[in-house]
């Protein structure tokens, strides 16, 4: 099954890691702070998908813009949408909404998992927190 979602994190440095995402047609790149838990959140959010239904999200800062990456799981399906927000206060009349499809898990969800597992690959932990 092909994937319906690339994405591809880049070099981590002072903080900030370079992300692109490729879907539906749609290129979105961002450069995400390290502020916010947001690589801790997809590992448990991509888990948790797996085994329930529900909606995970995670939030990217890349100031003063916000990403959020909107995981849902209904069955077999999952789908993921991606909306940026302005600056944090994340007022609902600001929202522009990027990215929008839905797929399977292996579709949508495990190509995340892979370009976690490919940035570990890179960097262990001494490496990553000299970054």
């Amino acid at each position: 099954m092909a994937s319906l979602v690339r994405i591809t994190f880049g070099e981590p440095q002072s903080g900030m890691l370079p992300i692109v995402l490729l879907g539906s047609g749609t290129e979105i790149s961002f450069t995400g702070s390290f502020i916010y838990p947001s690589l801790y959140n997809l590992v448990v959010s991509l888990h948790t998908l797996l085994i329930a239904d529900g909606t995970r999200i995670i939030v990217w800062l890349d100031e003063p813009f916000e990403y959020e990456m909107q995981f849902s799981r209904a069955g077999d399906q999952i789908s993921l949408i991606v909306q940026e927000f302005p600056d944090n206060r994340r007022i609902m009349t600001n929202i522009h909404s990027i990215l929008s499809l839905s797929g399977s898990y292996e579709q949508v969800a495990l190509p995340f998992w892979r370009a976690m597992r490919c940035l570990q690959g890179r960097y262990n932990e001494i490496k990553w927190k000299q970054k």
